[in-house]
């Protein structure tokens, strides 16, 4: 595997630099924070839950595109002013590196525009299937 960073091939591991979350060596993870692994809880058949959370928007790439564009900057101009590399203003606006949340609420401020979303799973019942959730437990239909 290769570094996002540096291009060095070796062990790579999850660190978020600069507000993006990559894959990168233990050189350039040094210049970030490591990203812990979400530990999974077993669920039980039967049991009931509420899922609500945050998400950045779908079309965010486009938004903030849209947005610079707006502004009448330059993509060096605008994440300068941002405090942000211009390679990684460059990926947002691709699409090819998604902003964290605390980032995106920084970019929402100083661009005026919406990029973190929330999404209501809805009332999540489990059924009986060998005690494990399955993705039909999660989708619910709507009529």
């Amino acid at each position: 595997m290769t570094c996002e960073m540096c291009g060095v091939d070796g062990a790579l591991q999850k660190a978020e630099v600069e507000g993006v979350e990559m894959s990168v060596c233990a050189s350039c993870a040094s210049h970030g924070t490591k990203v812990q692994r979400q530990k999974y809880t077993q669920v039980t058949a039967g049991a009931h839950y509420q899922q609500s959370d945050e998400q950045i928007h779908p079309d965010y790439a486009k938004i903030l595109t849209n947005a610079r564009a707006a502004s009448g900057k330059k993509q060096e101009e605008l994440a300068q002013s941002l405090n942000l590399k211009t390679s990684v203003w460059q990926h947002f606006e691709s699409g090819k590196r998604k902003p964290s949340i605390e980032t995106a609420r920084k970019l929402e401020r100083a661009l005026g525009v919406t990029l973190v979303v929330k999404f209501q799973v809805g009332d999540v019942n489990v059924k009986a299937s060998g005690g494990k959730m399955t993705m039909a437990d999660f989708m619910k239909k709507k009529n």
